[in-house]
């Protein structure tokens, strides 16, 4: 048994929200792949940068209160099948929370670090060095997550003018919202 990397979350959070969390919003902006394509309009090669991102294909229950998520980096150096298991209500001194398990590596620290910076937590990067440190989350910021979401927002290129603005976040919340079926 070798070492994991794990992630203590609020239980308030749902599996739908981490799978949402995964494929949405996880930044692998470090970890860019440049590769060299054929450009159509000029018929000569260029290189491009394009950016990983996390597909979950599927998730199982493995017995009561524990799933696992099989997922892929796309355009990472292996782009096997990955799994991560979720413990939710798992007792802690602090009450119950979801824990999030996953291997170490780089990759792996990287996507739980993701992970914390929405949704917040406590990560390990290392369970064999028994020391973390605490993330607090941009969605979750003790609060509604409205910075969160207008910075989303603003990245994905969800607003429209200033006049739009409000109207267009609270159409981009009721979309986060469909996805995790709130």
């Amino acid at each position: 048994m070798g070492c994991s990397t794990k992630l203590w979350i609020s239980s308030k959070w749902e599996l739908r929200d981490i799978i949402t969390v995964m494929e949405n919003h996880i930044s692998l902006e470090e970890q860019k792949v440049s590769k060299t394509r054929l450009n159509v309009s000029t018929g000569k090669k260029q290189r491009v940068t394009e950016k990983k991102k996390v597909i979950v294909e599927s998730c199982h229950d493995t017995s009561p209160g524990m799933f696992t998520l099989h997922f892929k980096v796309i355009l990472s150096e292996f782009e096997e099948m990955r799994m991560m298991y979720a413990h939710l209500n798992c007792d802690t001194p602090l009450g119950p929370c979801t824990l999030l398990s996953l291997g170490m590596n780089d990759e792996a620290i990287s996507i739980m670090k993701s992970i914390a910076m929405v949704l917040g937590g406590y990560l390990e990067e290392s369970d064999c060095e028994c020391r973390g440190e605490m993330i607090e989350g941009g969605a979750d910021n003790k609060g509604d997550g409205l910075v969160y979401f207008v910075t989303s927002g603003i990245k994905e290129g969800k607003f429209g003018n200033k006049q739009e603005c409000f109207s267009d976040l609270g159409d981009y919340i009721k979309e986060w919202n469909e996805k995790v079926q709130r």
